[in-house]
């Protein structure tokens, strides 16, 4: 229900955030050395980090004048598909909080708020959703509600947003659940159409969406700010400037439709994040990773979902990328559990160059499934058997983890094999779900006959291959014939026994057809 002192807009509320240094945000924000990002096209610099502004270094300068006032500039090219790829990134997770969003690349979301606030009650409470998962996203925005999507972006370009504009993500903390007050807002929230017009009116035509020709023609008539051109009909602007205008100022003010299409984010998760310097040495990597895998727990953890299996793609400048694969054989989410597995992982990789980047994607993933849990049983440790195999996996590699895998053959030799563990554990559940399926359909007969084979006894050492016998044993059990393995042209006659040595040794032995003895187990 909504509050009795707060009233829901009637006309429609856009709000765009622009971010203007989104690629240097996403490097490592910790770090206190100057850093820009610089134009390779225009040799000029387009975003500084707040170290490289305190020397005086800005946004528009030249590459010569900026290492002249600061030798110890740190410099990356800027990469237009890169900065798009991480406004996509950031789409994708507020899209957990709000509903319809436009990517208006390269910086740029445009976020309809009229529908949300049936579910947030107020643009104070929405705010303080979007403010609260941007500042866990690391970047610096300006934000500017209006009653146009033009109308928004003007005024977030402009820095209207005095709040917000020039200051770090941090600046503002949510204050538990009760609304904040409107002075708190990093935007302005009029309640008339009529109070945003006011507002546009003053805007210069500097970041208007017109062409410079139209903008240098328009001041050649005496305009210089919006206002000039709202006074006017479209009829009229029609008559005197180009369709550009008309189209523009219709949008503005919300006479003319603005066409959009809607963010829908994919299901996958997949993180790139470009490194400050080249990282010759693996373990360097553990800040950045954990920084991926926060991201990929609250990604998991929004979705009720569980991580399986996680792929690290290295990239080199001249040389081909390594990937490294994660596997969690009980499913994870938790980013310590993650970085535990990798951090085991990465101990024996070696790299082959040096690092620029690393890409992070959930390859598989499943939902969480409840389990039941009795709470007098006595736990033998806090891992179960699949977190010890995982672990086990990624410190000594997959194939190194084996089990052995029981095989439905007579023959002793071959009743039995070394697989890998995660195998076994998987062939173990899929024959415990058959085996309770067809528990109900066993006849009496055959729940004789398959006590009866139980009870058979069978030595805890095999040995690889049976050797003669060369004790003086008493045969204490048997025999116990075993003929097979014709179908596959190995076959066998034999009779076991358990025998005694005189040294109180338990074999497992037998005799073949030509009356010779050989031991082929000893019981513990």
């Amino acid at each position: 229900m909504v509050s009795p002192h707060l009233t829901l807009p009637s006309d429609p509320l856009w709000l765009y955030l622009h971010f203007p240094a989104l690629q240097l945000d996403k490097l490592d924000s910790e770090n206190t050395q100057p850093i820009a990002i610089i134009d390779k096209k225009t040799m000029r610099l387009c975003q500084c980090n707040s170290a490289a502004l305190a020397v005086g270094i800005q946004p528009g300068l030249g590459l010569a004048s900026a290492a002249a006032m600061c030798h110890s500039l740190e410099l990356h090219p800027y990469h237009l598909e890169h900065t798009e790829s991480l406004l996509a990134g950031v789409a994708q997770w507020l899209y957990l909080v709000t509903a319809e969003i436009c990517l208006i690349p390269p910086c740029g979301l445009l976020l309809r708020v009229t529908p949300m606030l049936k579910l947030y009650h107020s643009v104070e409470h929405y705010w303080a959703m979007i403010e609260h998962h941007l500042r866990c996203q690391n970047v610096r925005y300006c934000a500017a509600l209006g009653h146009t999507p033009l109308a928004a972006k003007l005024l977030a370009l402009s820095k209207h947003t005095t709040t917000v504009a020039n200051v770090s993500h941090n600046a503002y903390q949510r204050d538990g659940d009760d609304a904040q007050s409107q002075a708190a807002l990093p935007f302005f929230l009029g309640h008339h159409r009529d109070d945003w017009y006011a507002i546009i009116a003053k805007q210069s035509l500097e970041h208007a969406e017109l062409s410079e020709r139209h903008k240098d023609m328009l001041r050649r008539v005496g305009i210089n700010t919006l206002g000039a051109l709202l006074k006017l009909s479209l009829t009229e602007l029609a008559r005197r400037f180009d369709i550009e205008v008309v189209n523009y100022i219709g949008r503005l003010t919300g006479q003319l439709k603005h066409p959009h299409s809607f963010y829908r984010p994919p299901e996958q998760f997949s993180l790139c994040q470009e490194l400050l310097y080249e990282y010759d040495n693996v373990q360097w990597l553990t800040r950045p990773l954990t920084r991926a895998l926060e991201q990929l727990e609250r990604f998991l953890k929004w979705r009720d979902a569980l991580a399986y299996e996680l792929t690290l793609t290295l990239h080199h400048r001249e040389h081909v990328n390594t990937a490294v694969v994660f596997h969690a054989a009980q499913g994870e989410y938790l980013a310590c559990k993650w970085m535990t597995l990798a951090t085991l992982q990465l101990e024996s990789l070696r790299l082959p160059a040096p690092i620029i980047r690393f890409t992070l994607e959930l390859t598989r993933h499943g939902m969480q499934q409840g389990t039941s849990c009795d709470l007098l049983s006595q736990q033998s440790g806090q891992m179960s058997s699949l977190e010890l195999i995982s672990v086990l996996q990624a410190k000594l590699g997959g194939d190194a983890v084996l089990r052995p895998r029981l095989i439905s053959d007579p023959r002793p030799e071959k009743a039995s094999l070394l697989v890998n563990a995660l195998d076994v554990q998987r062939s173990e559940e899929s024959s415990h779900h058959h085996a309770n399926q067809k528990q109900s359909r066993l006849s009496e007969a055959q729940e004789q006959q398959t006590h009866t084979l139980t009870r058979r006894l069978r030595p805890s050492f095999l040995l690889p291959e049976p050797e003669p016998l060369n004790d003086t044993i008493a045969l204490m059990n048997g025999p116990e014939r075993i003929v097979s393995g014709w179908w596959d042209g190995d076959a066998i006659m034999r009779d076991y026994y358990i025998a005694r040595t005189e040294h109180g040794q338990w074999l497992w032995i037998f005799r073949d057809p030509f009356k010779r003895w050989f031991c082929h187990g000893f019981f513990a």
